[in-house]
């Protein structure tokens, strides 16, 4: 599988609600970041909750 067919499948997979979106860009070998602008570019909104966000600051303030 190429690169570009794991971020057009982890988009699928994210979009039907099968992956996060820390889980999409891992399956796309992609930083979230850039997986995030990837869901910009092709018009994708983000189901990322208030809950997702906070979740996703606790855990990187324990990796520091």
């Amino acid at each position: 599988m190429t690169q570009e067919d794991k971020k057009e499948k982890a988009l699928e997979l994210y979009i039907k609600g099968k992956l996060s979106l820390e889980q999409a860009a891992k399956f796309a070998d992609i930083h979230i970041g850039e997986f995030y602008e990837l869901m910009r570019a092709k018009g994708i909104e983000s189901n990322l909750t208030l809950e997702d966000f906070d979740e996703s600051l606790k855990l990187a303030k324990r990796l520091k």
